[in-house]
C-alpha cells in the first residue's frame, strides 16, 4: 500500500490536504512514511493555520508572519487553541496567569446618579476584531484595531433600553447577526427581542426581527440568550423555566418550558439544539440533542409583533429528540445548586462539537461535577455522544461561560476582597488569581485562546495571555 502511495505525486496529496481538517491530515500522516513526511510540510499547516483563522478559531491578533513561521510553530499556535493559555495550565495548587498584550478601547462611559457601571457588559466578536458593549442600556460596536465606535444601535421601539445581547459573526461575510434583549420603560414596561445584521464596515444595520416577550412586574425578565445563523433562542426567566426559540428568516417562534425540572439551558450548533435539564425530583440532570428543523416544523407559529410571542409553550418532552444523555453525580464537591452549560465547534474535526457540562443536582446535595463530551455528527454515521472526562468541582465556579479548553473565570471572597481567578479544567483546587483593576461584574472568555473583556469604570479592557 505504501509503495503505491508514493507514487502520488505531492501537489495531489497537498490539494487533498487542503481539503481536509486537521484530525484527518494528522491520522493520514500515520498510513506511512511518505504521507508523514508530507503532513510536515509547511504549506500544509500554512493552509491548516489559515483556515483555522477564516473559521475565527484563531484571532487575527494572533497571527504572525506565517512565511517566516516554522512548522513546529504552526503547530504549537493550533495546540494552543485546544488548550489555552500556557500560564492557564498549573503546574502547582496555585499559579498565576501572565498578561501577553492588553488592547485598551476608549469609549463615553456613563456616570451618574442611578447609573450601575458594574452592569456594564462588553464581548469580544469571535475573530476578535470587534466588541460589543453594552453601555448602560445603549449597545455599541467598537473596531479593536483603530479604537473607534462603529455603531450605535438604535431601538426600534420608543423608550427601550438593551437589557442583555449575543451575536453570531458570519464566516466568510462582513457581518454580525446581533440579538438584543430590550425592555421598555414607559408606563406599561414591555419585554422585546430585536434581531439586527449589523454591517461593520458602513455602521449600517437591517433589521430581521421584533418579538413582544411576555410581561413581567421586575426587570431581569430575559437570560442566557444565544443565536446562531438564523436561529435564536433566550430563557424567558432568570430562571430559565421556560425558552423562547425563534427562527428569524421564517419569522416563527415557539416557546419549550422544563416540566419538572429545575431550570433548563440550551445552546445552539448548526442544525441542532442542545438542552440541558436539571430534575426536581433527585437532581439528576439529562442532555438532550434535537434538530432545529424538526422541532420548528412541529411547533413554531408565525410572530406578531402586537399579539406577542407564541406563549402556549410545549414540553421538553414534546421535543423530537435524536440523542439522550443521563448526567449522574459524583461523590463530592458543591453545597449549591447550579448548573452550566457551554458547547464549541472542534477546530480539529469538523462535525464534532466540545460539550462542557456542571452539574450541581440540589443546594444541599454536595455532589457536583464538572465533565466533558465530543458530540460526533458526521454525515455517514448516527450521531453519538463520547465521554471525555469527568472531575469533581466546586458550585459558584462555574456561572459563566466554559472555554473549549474547560477554563471558566469566577470572582471569589477573599479575605475581604472580591478576587477575579482563571479555574482549570482539573479538580478546582487550582486557580489562578487575576489582577484586573476594578472590572465591571461580566467578564467575558472567549470560547479559543484565552482572551477576557470586560469593561472598568473607564475603558473596554481585552486580555490575552502567554
Amino acid at each position: 500500500m505504501a509503495s503505491y502511495l508514493s507514487e502520488v505525486p505531492p501537489d495531489v496529496v497537498f490539494s487533498i490536504f487542503i481539503c481536509c481538517d486537521i484530525a484527518t491530515v494528522v491520522s493520514v500522516g500515520r498510513t506511512c512514511r511518505y504521507l508523514h513526511d508530507l503532513t510536515l510540510q509547511k504549506s500544509v499547516w500554512l493552509a491548516l493555520v489559515e483556515d483555522l483563522r477564516r473559521r475565527f478559531f484563531l484571532p487575527e491578533i494572533f497571527i504572525p508572519n506565517l512565511e517566516e513561521t516554522s512548522t513546529t510553530d504552526l503547530i504549537v499556535l493550533v495546540k494552543r487553541i485546544l488548550t489555552g493559555p500556557e500560564t492557564w495550565s498549573p503546574t502547582s495548587s496555585g499559579f498565576t496567569p501572565e498578561v501577553s498584550k492588553r488592547i485598551t478601547l476608549h469609549p463615553t462611559i456613563r456616570h451618574g446618579a442611578g447609573i450601575l457601571i458594574w452592569e456594564n457588559e462588553a464581548r469580544l466578536s469571535p475573530s476578535g476584531r470587534f466588541v460589543l458593549f453594552n453601555n448602560w442600556k445603549t449597545l455599541e460596536c467598537w473596531d479593536v484595531a483603530a479604537d473607534v465606535l462603529i455603531w450605535t444601535h438604535v431601538p426600534g421601539l420608543d423608550r427601550a433600553r438593551v437589557c442583555l445581547f449575543a451575536m453570531d459573526e458570519i464566516v466568510d461575510g462582513d457581518s454580525l447577526i446581533i440579538m438584543i434583549c430590550e425592555r421598555t420603560y414607559s408606563h406599561q414596561r414591555k419585554n422585546y427581542i430585536e434581531i439586527v445584521e449589523l454591517n461593520p464596515r458602513s455602521g449600517t444595520q437591517a433589521n430581521l426581527l421584533q418579538v413582544r416577550c411576555p410581561n413581567t412586574s421586575y426587570d431581569n425578565s430575559l437570560a442566557a440568550p444565544a443565536i446562531l445563523g438564523n436561529v435564536a433562542v433566550v430563557a424567558l426567566s432568570a430562571s430559565a423555566d421556560a425558552y423562547l426559540v425563534m427562527d428569524w428568516k421564517s419569522q416563527v417562534a415557539f416557546a419549550v418550558e422544563a416540566s419538572g425540572t429545575h431550570g433548563m439551558l440550551m445552546e445552539i450548533i448548526p442544525g441542532h439544539f442542545i438542552l440541558k435539564t436539571r430534575h426536581l425530583r433527585d437532581g439528576s440532570g439529562d442532555l438532550y440533542l434535537i434538530s432545529v428543523q424538526a422541532a420548528l416544523l412541529s411547533h413554531a407559529t408565525p410572530v406578531d409583533l402586537h399579539a406577542g410571542a407564541p406563549f402556549n409553550p410545549v414540553t421538553v418532552d414534546q421535543l423530537p429528540k435524536i440523542l439522550a444523555q443521563s448526567i449522574m453525580s459524583s461523590p463530592e464537591g458543591s453545597h449549591r445548586s447550579d448548573h452550566q452549560l457551554s458547547v464549541h465547534p472542534s477546530p480539529l474535526h469538523r462535525d464534532v462539537y466540545r460539550v462542557w457540562v456542571f452539574h450541581s443536582p440540589k443546594y444541599i446535595d454536595p455532589d457536583a461535577i464538572l465533565c466533558s463530551y465530543d458530540l460526533v455528527l458526521l454525515p455517514a454515521y448516527a450521531p453519538s455522544w463520547n465521554e471525555r472526562t469527568r472531575v469533581p468541582a466546586r458550585s459558584g465556579l462555574y456561572h459563566h461561560r466554559i472555554a473549549y479548553s474547560g477554563h471558566t473565570e469566577f470572582f471569589e471572597r477573599i479575605e475581604g476582597r472580591v478576587v477575579p481567578q482563571v479555574v482549570p479544567p482539573v479538580i478546582p483546587s487550582t486557580r489562578g488569581e487575576l489582577d484586573l483593576g476594578d472590572p465591571a461584574d461580566p467578564i467575558h472568555v472567549s470560547a479559543y485562546f484565552g482572551a477576557l473583556t470586560f469593561a472598568t469604570d473607564s475603558e473596554v479592557v481585552i486580555l490575552y495571555f502567554r
